[in-house]
């Protein structure tokens, strides 16, 4: 019994790892990556994968309200890159970050990581707040994609 349960038990391990494989590996499809800003594709850069649809943008949810005056007047300058990158969903985060171009990433890790500390600090002071106004949530979203892009963009550290 116990072999059979063994069996068993590294069948499935073996299709995770399978299944794991290709998903990573994905369609890479012949379409240049849609820019973060737009439909706009973006201009003389193979794709790293096919765009996806992204459908949990923070900043696009039903409810959603984003006033800039209730942004510190020295985050405000990261609105645009907090509305594209801040993405809900893991899968489809990863997957906008494999399709965006390595100099947009680098832009963006470049204005959002050196300010990582106030971000955090921001999005502390409104801890306990409830609901957390959707301004804190959004700029948290957006903080947790760039320290996910820092290791792409700076492989070696900075």
């Amino acid at each position: 019994m116990m072999t059979i349960v063994l069996i068993v038990a590294a069948l499935v391990l073996l299709i995770v790892v399978v299944v794991a494989v290709v998903w990573n590996l994905g369609d890479r499809g012949d379409e240049p990556p849609v820019s973060p800003a737009g439909d706009q594709p973006a201009a003389g850069v193979s794709p790293a994968v096919e765009p996806v649809e992204i459908t949990s943008r923070y900043a696009e949810a039903d409810g959603v309200s984003i006033d800039p005056n209730r942004i510190p007047e020295h985050l405000r300058h990261l609105l645009d890159y907090a509305r594209t990158w801040a993405i809900g969903d893991d899968v489809e985060r990863d997957h906008f970050m494999r399709s965006v171009p390595l100099a947009e990433k680098k832009a963006f890790v470049d204005a959002v990581d050196p300010l990582q500390d106030e971000l955090a600090k921001w999005s502390e002071a409104h801890r306990h707040d409830v609901p957390v106004p959707d301004e804190v949530v959004l700029y948290d979203m957006m903080a947790e994609a760039a320290a996910e892009a820092v290791a792409e963009v700076y492989p070696s550290g900075r």
